[in-house]
């Protein structure tokens, strides 16, 4: 969640729980929003039982690898309610960079795609401005009606 700035928008209309690995930006947010639902998380491993509608983030899973990314897919989907959305936005191009320590992961809509697993299917997938024209992408997944079950969720049969 960083600074906050789209967690405190989001919290306009919604109900939120806003994450980070830093408990440095968990504890900033939280001495302005002593009230606010926060967790510490790794974007990988998402190492909470709880579960949600929605998860987005905005420019933060580009600093996984490929193969972290899609392993945080299939953890996003083991924590999404039924038909979860998740929207996401990536950096747009193609290949890794590293910048002050930080990796940088660029995609396209056909190699972010590769990247989701079955868990999901694609919504939409959206180029956008932020600095120069068309240099970010938004992907909008919603869960699969054809995925596995996560443990704990019950499946029903007709036979």
């Amino acid at each position: 969640m960083g600074p906050g700035k789209d967690l405190a928008l989001l919290a306009e209309h919604f109900t939120v729980t806003g994450s980070d690995l830093s408990e440095i930006f968990l504890r900033r947010y939280r001495r302005n929003h002593p009230d606010a639902d926060l967790l510490l998380l790794d974007a990988v491993t998402l190492e909470t039982e709880r579960r949600f509608d929605a998860i987005y983030s905005n420019k933060v899973l580009h600093h996984l690898t490929t193969d972290a990314l899609r392993k945080s897919f299939h953890r996003q989907a083991a924590r999404l309610n039924a038909n979860g959305l998740l929207l996401h936005s990536f950096w747009y191009g193609e290949g890794t960079a590293e910048e002050r320590g930080l990796q940088f992961t660029y995609y396209t809509d056909a190699s972010l795609t590769a990247v989701v697993g079955p868990e999901f299917e694609k919504v939409a997938s959206v180029r956008y401005t932020e600095i120069e024209e068309g240099d970010s992408l938004h992907l909008l997944l919603r869960s699969s009606p054809y995925s596995l079950p996560t443990p704990g969720q019950w499946v029903g049969s007709d036979l």
